[in-house]
């Protein structure tokens, strides 16, 4: 049988459909895989680098999990005591007097005048920075310890510290989990310093006069809970327009 003889354009066109079958068949599988393993590659390395907070968002979800699976125990604590604002001030009651008495001047009001509190005269010898970034907590708590006596500041302590955690923490104390306010109390109790408190206030400037009524009175630091419960502060003393 003789040889087909085509033309010019029936080549080409036939040419045009081979490709298009090899394209259809083989292109595309292989651009799908290459577009997985980019975006595993993508998605590993932004979580190693935290690029655009992804480590933070999965470190998150990978306590959400934990805390699913693993709850925080439902156990008594530390009460918290609830201070309510201070009343404002009264007229003076009114005072009946004898015929020919006069009425008795009136007690002057004290003058304030500035105070300047401080409990220790190097506080830089016993700050603690906290090792990683969310484990503030542990650290306010080893430095309290430390003025007080009953710790060091050495990185070793603090990882005692978060590694005894578990010991401390309930769930009406904290939700998360591990640190709150009770935990810190109890830890402080556990190394032998007792007689802290918790103490909600209704703003933060009745906050902070609490804080130095109490520090003043006990020559001891106070632990504030600060940025809504995300961060934790040592105070070890004070600066004020008059003696709160």
């Amino acid at each position: 049988m003789p040889p087909e003889r085509l033309t010019v354009a029936e080549v080409t066109r036939r040419r045009r459909e081979a490709h298009s079958r090899r394209s259809s068949s083989g292109r595309w599988p292989k651009v799908a895989v290459a577009l997985v393993l980019v975006a595993a590659l993508t998605s590993g390395t932004a979580v190693a680098t935290n690029a655009f907070g992804a480590g933070d968002k999965f470190e998150r979800l990978v306590r959400k999990i934990q805390l699913v699976v693993n709850p925080p125990p439902d156990r008594p604590t530390v009460a918290t005591v609830d201070i309510t604002p201070e009343p404002t001030d009264s007229p003076e009651p009114s005072v009946s007097l004898a015929p020919g008495k006069s009425a008795p001047p009136p007690t002057p009001a004290p003058v304030p005048k500035p105070v300047d509190v401080r409990i220790l005269s190097k506080p830089n010898a016993y700050f603690a920075s906290e090792y990683l970034k969310d484990w503030c907590a542990a650290a306010g708590v080893q430095m309290v310890l430390s003025i007080l006596g009953h710790a060091d500041t050495s990185v070793a302590f603090q990882r005692t510290l978060m590694n005894r955690v578990g010991e401390w923490e309930s769930y009406s104390d904290s939700h998360n989990g591990q640190w709150g306010p009770a935990a810190m109390v109890e830890a402080l109790a556990a190394y032998g310093v007792k007689g802290y408190q918790i103490h909600a206030l209704a703003t933060r400037a009745a906050a902070l006069r609490d804080a130095a009524i109490a520090m003043e009175k006990t020559k001891s630091p106070v632990i504030i809970v600060a940025w809504r419960g995300a961060h934790t502060w040592v105070m070890t003393g004070f600066r004020a327009t008059a003696d709160p």
